[in-house]
């Protein structure tokens, strides 16, 4: 029952972001912005069922519970290095004012597109079956896709903005999304 509810939390976390966090003042993100909405709100909704009607083994749904938890608490790290007026939506060409290297960001370039494909693997845990693995494995590709283009895309506005030396140097010093790794 837990993972049931860790997966809402996670889920409902991230619906609430993009609506009241993100913002959204040009095509590009706003795009970006329905293509989430609507391949999260089915993976959300295949995801929260899957937990809610598996049987999974102790370890999995401990397993699930970790990965949403740890989802929850990088994106609240994360979006807390931000004021309220910074956070762009993914997917945006435009770069932010400022950049932030603080918080999760000192490790790593895209910690919400990390606690985002977190929550996702948490939901993927839960499956059991051969057909609930391959859907599982689908939603989280094509979402993790999609934070892989929009990180890409943000990465190319900051290289051709006023901030292009910056970024460059945080660049060097930061991997895109594993530390020490990617």
């Amino acid at each position: 029952m837990i993972s049931v509810m860790a997966c809402i939390a996670t889920y409902g976390l991230f619906a609430w972001a993009s609506v009241r966090v993100f913002v959204t003042n040009d095509a590009a993100s706003s795009k970006t912005k329905r293509l989430v909405g609507v391949f999260g709100s089915l993976a959300a909704i295949y995801f929260i069922s899957l937990s809610a009607l598996s049987d999974a083994p102790q370890w999995r749904k401990v397993l699930a519970v970790g990965l949403f938890f740890g989802a929850i608490a990088l994106f609240l790290w994360a979006i807390s290095q931000f004021s309220s007026d910074e956070i762009g939506f993914a997917g945006s060409g435009r770069p932010p004012e400022k950049l932030v290297t603080t918080g999760p960001y000192q490790l790593i370039r895209h910690p919400i597109y990390v606690a985002y494909v977190l929550g996702w693997l948490g939901g993927a845990a839960a499956s059991m079956t051969l057909f609930q693995a391959l859907v599982s494995f689908l939603f989280v590709t094509i979402m993790g896709a999609i934070y892989v283009r929009s990180a890409l895309l943000e990465e190319r506005a900051l290289l051709t903005s006023e901030l292009a030396n910056e970024y460059g140097n945080y660049l060097n010093a930061t991997k895109r999304f594993v530390p020490l790794l990617v």
